[in-house]
C-alpha cells in the first residue's frame, strides 16, 4: 500500500493582526508556499511568527542577516503555540546588481530542522528590490504589474515531520516504511507543492509586465529544467532575437538552490 498524492503539510500564512484568527487572502498561484515577504536594500523586516503547527520552527530569509548583525544560523526556534518577533536587515549584497531588474527573487524557510521542516512545507518567496521601488505598503512603483513566484521542488514525504501520520492515515497497512519502491514513491515533484499540473492562477492580461521568481528544492541529484513555451518575447544580448520557449536550469542540491529570476 501507498501514501497517494495527499499529505499533510504545515504552511506559512499572512493574518491581519496578532489575534492570528483572521487569514489575509493568499495568492491562488502560490499553492502552499508562504506569502511574499518584499523589501528594499536597507530595509528592515520585521516578522510576528506564531507557530501553529506541532513542532518547533522559525522563518529565516536566505542571504539576510538579523538586524543586529547575528548570522542566520542563530535564529532561536519558536516552539508550538509560542509567538516570537525576528527582525532582519536587507544590505546591499542581496539586492540587484547594476544589469539586473529592479527586484529579485531568494526565498525563506525554517531553518530549526533544515531537511524536515522544508519538506513538512515551510518555504515561501522573498523579493528584495532597489532602494525607492517599493512603497510603505510593498507595492511596487515600476512598471511590474504581476508576480508570480514557482518553487520546483521535490518533496521527500519521508523526512517530513507528517510521515509517521501521513503513513497511519494513507497507508494504515503498511508496516515496513524503508522498503525502497515505498519510500521512492513518497518522492513528489511539484510546483509549489502541487503535481500532476494542478497549479492554479498563473494568468495575466496582454499588455501587463510579469516578474516570475523561480527557485529549486529538494532532490539529492540531476539538474531540471524549466520550460516557458508561447509567449513570444525579446531576447537581447550580443542580438536581439524574438523567442517563444525560455529554458531555465535549476541546479537542485542537497537542500536548496534558489536561482536569480527574470522577467
Amino acid at each position: 500500500m501507498f501514501v497517494g498524492s495527499i499529505y499533510r503539510k504545515a504552511i506559512y500564512r499572512e493574518f491581519t493582526d496578532d489575534t492570528f484568527t483572521r487569514m489575509k487572502p493568499h495568492p491562488e498561484h502560490l499553492g502552499i508556499l508562504g506569502p511574499f515577504i518584499r523589501g528594499n536594500v536597507g530595509d528592515i523586516i520585521k516578522i510576528y511568527y506564531k507557530n501553529l503547527a506541532s513542532f518547533p520552527s522559525n522563518i529565516v530569509p536566505r542571504n539576510i542577516p538579523f538586524a543586529d548583525g547575528a548570522e542566520i544560523t542563530s535564529a532561536l526556534p519558536t516552539v508550538p503555540g509560542e509567538l516570537r518577533v525576528y527582525q532582519y536587515v536587507i544590505p546591499d549584497r542581496s539586492g540587484p546588481v547594476s544589469k539586473e531588474p529592479n527586484c529579485v527573487g531568494s526565498m525563506y524557510s525554517s531553518r530549526v530542522s533544515p531537511l524536515n521542516d522544508t519538506y513538512s512545507g515551510l518555504l515561501g518567496p522573498l523579493v528584495i528590490c532597489r532602494p525607492g521601488v517599493l512603497d510603505s505598503v510593498g507595492r511596487r512603483n515600476d512598471k511590474v504589474t504581476s508576480e508570480f513566484a514557482t518553487a520546483f521542488s521535490v518533496f521527500d514525504e519521508n523526512l517530513s515531520h507528517y510521515s509517521r501520520y501521513n503513513f497511519a492515515t494513507r497507508a494504515p497497512a503498511r508496516s515496513n516504511f524503508s522498503d525502497p519502491q515505498f519510500r521512492q514513491s513518497n518522492d513528489m515533484n511539484s510546483i509549489n507543492g502541487l503535481i500532476y499540473g494542478n497549479l492554479r492562477g498563473l494568468e495575466f492580461n496582454v499588455g501587463e509586465k510579469a516578474a516570475w521568481y523561480v527557485f529549486g528544492v529538494g532532490s539529492q541529484f540531476d539538474v531540471h529544467t524549466v520550460h516557458f513555451h508561447g509567449q513570444l518575447y525579446v531576447h537581447r544580448k550580443s542580438l536581439t532575437l524574438r523567442r517563444d520557449v525560455l529554458e531555465v536550469n535549476i541546479l537542485q542540491g542537497f537542500l536548496l538552490s534558489p536561482t536569480r529570476i527574470f522577467k
